[in-house]
């Protein structure tokens, strides 16, 4: 397990209440590359904008494409765990400050 240092750490995660979780995010690979993706998350975020929350994290999958997604938007890493897949990256618990 490895925390990273940013505004959210301080060698434990400092998390509110109202900061809202997303759950994992998925398109089919016939439709990826098409902007798909960051338009599910950027509506994610406004939703979560619109709840009042003051934050928004997820979990990805380290050697995922996808986290490219959540690096440009920009959330911070928070924490790395694993391995955890068969491949034998690790999961990386994301967050972003609204």
């Amino acid at each position: 397990m490895e925390f990273f240092e940013n505004e959210f750490t301080n060698d434990e995660v400092k998390l509110s209440p109202n900061d809202i979780g997303f759950g994992d995010l998925i398109v089919d690979q016939k439709y990826r590359r098409r902007g798909i993706g960051t338009a599910l998350v950027h509506e994610r975020i406004r939703l979560a904008r619109e709840r009042q929350a003051s934050a928004v994290y997820t979990t990805i999958w380290e050697s995922s494409p996808s986290r490219l997604i959540y690096q440009k938007l920009p959330f911070l890493p928070l924490l790395r765990t694993g391995p955890c897949y068969a491949d034998g990256s690790a999961a990386l618990d994301v967050v972003m400050r609204l």
